[in-house]
């Protein structure tokens, strides 16, 4: 069961972040944000929070149903 929502988890964040980057390649073509960070528009998608979101929380999901997986 568990192995079931971690590859859910893995597919809705999959998803996601194809979404977001689809999203974030049509904003590219016009300028949206007038104070954006010089860091942000040379790296928009390494320095999007969203982004290393959408990396993070399904390892730290996977991690997790594992350990619960491992030690329950």
């Amino acid at each position: 069961m568990i192995t079931y929502l971690a590859w859910l988890i893995v597919l809705v964040s999959a998803v996601g972040f194809v979404l977001t980057v689809i999203a974030g390649r049509k904003q590219r073509e016009g300028r949206f944000d007038q104070n954006t960070n010089a860091t942000t528009a040379k790296h928009p998608f390494l320095a999007n929070p969203i982004v290393i979101a959408y990396v993070v929380f399904p390892v730290l999901a996977v991690v997790a149903a594992l350990m619960l997986w491992f030690y329950v």
